[in-house]
């Protein structure tokens, strides 16, 4: 498969507010191939945010701040059925430099 075998989509998440005005962003990013004629998800990267009662993204020593970005690798057989999914995750949370579980 080549670059030019992939094609990719983006897609905001609208904000959500929690009970102490706190509101998470995500923005996930879909690579996507052609298998057998099919356009399949190969990898999806997801990356989310914290944000504050103004909207804007906590910074990394604030209490409150929460980043993590999670990326999903698919793989396929030779018959295009989904064969396998890795995922990995990574971030910060609460300015600790820790992380994320």
């Amino acid at each position: 498969m080549t670059e030019a075998d992939l094609y990719t989509h983006r897609q905001k998440l609208e904000t959500r507010q929690t009970e102490e005005a706190q509101r998470t962003s995500s923005v996930t990013v879909n690579t996507y191939a052609i298998i057998l004629g099919q356009a399949q998800v190969v990898k999806s990267v997801t990356t989310s945010d914290a944000l504050n009662a103004n909207g804007n993204r906590y910074g990394a020593t604030e209490h409150g701040y929460n980043h993590s970005v999670t990326t999903v690798i698919y793989s396929f057989n030779s018959k295009g059925q989904l064969t396998d999914a890795k995922g990995m995750d990574g971030g910060n949370v609460d300015g600790e430099g820790e992380d994320a579980e």
